[in-house]
């Protein structure tokens, strides 16, 4: 063999190694990218697990203030309507401030409704109207008053008033009589006509249908008629 073709067969050699060894090298840096791309699936994967792990423990969070908030809420009312609280700390408050208000000099004549001015001037007003109807019905007494006899029967009598008084008491006895007699015949009249007008209505009014005739029929029976009607049964009841 010659020179030429030793060096040929080393440049094939060289290529065929230098072949082999760019197989090699692109299969190598292809597993790299693999298991790089694997590892970035899982990492994904595991980041999104995270992801939702925190979600799902913020809700129970959420959950569990909701719960404790509902908890909360049923204590504070307790706490509020304790058997211990009775409101008098509220109410000393109240009545400290009340009593700690500054009031004007006019206001304190009379503190307590210093501030509601309306129902003071209300009372007055009905104070003003009461006192005013009290001398209205007091007038109104005194004149009727005036004409009046009080005095009917003498009360201490003398030696020559006796006989007088025995006269004005029998005088009283007969009138007495007289008075409930006449008011005995008034209401037995008054009875006598009702009954005597109810039984004429009730006759005419049996033939009328029509509901304005039968009022004007009513009323037809005036004051001035049942007044004679009145007077003709009393006279009936004299004779």
């Amino acid at each position: 063999m010659g020179p030429k073709n030793t060096v040929k067969a080393t440049q094939k050699k060289r290529t065929r190694k230098d072949a082999e060894d760019g197989h090699q090298k692109n299969k190598v840096e292809l597993k790299n990218n693999l298991e790089k791309k694997a590892v970035s699936e899982e990492e994904e994967e595991a980041s999104e697990q995270d992801n939702s792990d925190d979600e799902s423990s913020g809700d129970e969070q959420e959950d569990g203030a909701e719960v404790e908030e509902d908890d909360d809420f049923p204590r504070k009312k307790k706490s509020k309507n304790s058997k211990h609280d009775d409101g008098s700390a509220g109410f000393s408050t109240a009545v400290n401030a009340i009593l700690s208000s500054h009031l004007k000099a006019y206001d304190r004549k009379d503190p307590i409704m210093a501030r509601n001015k309306k129902v003071l001037k209300q009372t007055e007003s009905e104070k003003l109207e009461y006192k005013a109807k009290k001398e209205m019905l007091a007038e109104k007494k005194k004149l009727l008053g005036k004409a009046r006899k009080r005095d009917i029967i003498p009360i201490t009598a003398g030696e020559g008033k006796s006989e007088n008084i025995r006269k004005v008491l029998e005088k009283e006895t007969t009138l007495r009589k007289i008075a409930q007699k006449g008011a005995v015949k008034l209401f037995n009249a008054i009875l006598a006509t009702q009954v005597k007008t109810e039984k004429e209505v009730t006759e005419n009014l049996s033939g009328i249908k029509n509901k304005e005739e039968k009022r004007e029929l009513i009323t037809e029976v005036s004051k001035e008629k049942f007044l004679d009607l009145v007077k003709a049964a009393a006279g009936n009841d004299n004779e």
